[in-house]
């Protein structure tokens, strides 16, 4: 149905548009009249397509770049071994995130793990 009445008001509107007016059709006073409007409009929406494409290509090259990372020479393997063996690796592993535990507690914990581990 929508095919049907979209040609009925196409040859319709093609008809008035067909009517000669001063030996020309009526098309040709309108193209006549809206010509620089409608060139300013495609201007406008073509350069506005060009920046909205220009932008996605830089985006997806940034994407999808092979740059290789930098090493920097301040962040070396050298600086890191000594931040290494400047760590306390003792204290690490006697502190729990939550505090200190008692025993009673600790085992408590270990079973709670154990069980959610079996199921």
């Amino acid at each position: 149905m929508f095919i049907l009445k979209f040609v009925f008001y196409f040859f319709i509107s093609f008809i008035i548009l067909s009517i000669p007016l001063y030996h020309r059709p009526l098309f040709d006073h309108a193209y006549k009249r809206m010509k620089p409007t409608t060139s300013k409009i495609i201007n406008y929406i073509h350069q506005n397509i060009e920046i909205g494409l220009g932008r996605g290509e830089k985006t997806l090259k940034k994407i999808f770049s092979m740059e290789e990372d930098v090493v920097q020479s301040n962040q070396s393997a050298l600086q890191k071994s000594k931040f290494r063996k400047s760590f306390n690796h003792k204290s690490l592993k006697d502190e729990s995130p939550m505090g200190s535990y008692t025993k009673e507690e600790k085992l408590l914990l270990e079973k709670i793990i154990n069980s959610s581990k079996e199921e």
